[in-house]
Formats: C-alpha cells, sequence, structure tokens
C-alpha cells in the first residue's frame, strides 16, 4: 500500500468521525487532512486498533489544541487497521 492510499484510508474514518463536530459545522472537507497525513505516518497495518486510537487522539489533540480521548475514537481505528489489512493483502 502506498502512503497515498494509507493516507485515504485514514482520511476516510477520521472525517467519518468528525472528533470536533468541525466538518458537520460546515468546515472545509480539507479540515482534517493535515492530522491525517501525520496519523498515516505513525501506523502500520501491524498495529492495534487500540495503538491507532492513541495515535489519532494524541495528533488530533495536539493539532486542536483540546484533549480527544482515545476512547471515542476506537471505531474509527477499527475501521482503519481494518481497511489497511484488507488493501495490503
Amino acid at each position: 500500500m502506498s502512503d497515498a492510499e494509507k493516507f485515504l484510508v485514514v482520511k476516510k474514518y477520521v472525517d467519518e468521525c468528525d472528533a470536533f463536530s468541525l466538518l458537520a459545522g460546515g468546515a472545509p472537507r480539507d479540515e482534517y487532512d493535515v492530522g491525517s497525513i501525520r496519523i498515516a505516518e505513525c501506523i502500520s497495518k501491524e498495529d492495534t486498533s487500540k495503538w491507532i486510537a492513541a495515535v489519532i487522539a494524541g495528533v488530533m489533540s495536539a493539532s486542536f489544541d483540546e484533549d480527544v480521548s482515545p476512547g471515542l475514537l476506537i471505531e474509527a481505528a477499527e475501521k482503519i487497521r481494518y481497511e489497511l489489512r484488507e488493501v495490503a493483502e
């Protein structure tokens, strides 16, 4: 899987999660893209959903200067992990 493909997987689920309701509030579709790039750089298909959720939470918290719990991101992390494994095989 290329870096671009991994980014698109991460972007899809980070946007879907919309942790800060920015997209729902009318923010541009690329609002989370910088964070999604960072997340994609830090994860792999071998990582656990718990780890991916922690990475997402860390990046989002740092990017928006607002704490977000990894527990709120586990569903997105599970989807990312599943898709990374499926596409990679």
